[in-house]
């Protein structure tokens, strides 16, 4: 009878590819991490619903409210349109 070589193991305590904090320009970032929120206004008078294009999540700007608070990774892409200011 042949034997079977055992799976590949990993190390104990190793991260996956998910759970690993990445080095950014020299300082350690962690996946996910949520930027100091940044205040912007909307500047068109209709109801908008905008997903943020680096956090994912769901801004509702209305004449009734104008302003959010946003992610600071959303805040660029977002003034950038020039239907946003910062507040």
């Amino acid at each position: 009878m042949r034997s079977v070589p055992p799976p590949a193991a990993t190390a104990r305590g190793s991260l996956g590819p998910r759970e690993q904090t990445p080095a950014v320009g020299g300082t350690a970032a962690v996946w996910g991490a949520v930027e100091s929120p940044v205040g912007l206004r909307y500047l068109a008078h209709t109801r908008v619903l905008v997903r943020g294009p680096a956090s994912g999540r769901l801004y509702e700007f209305s004449i009734s409210s104008p302003v959010q608070s946003v992610d600071a990774r959303d805040a660029k892409p977002l003034l950038d349109t020039r239907f946003f200011a910062r507040e």
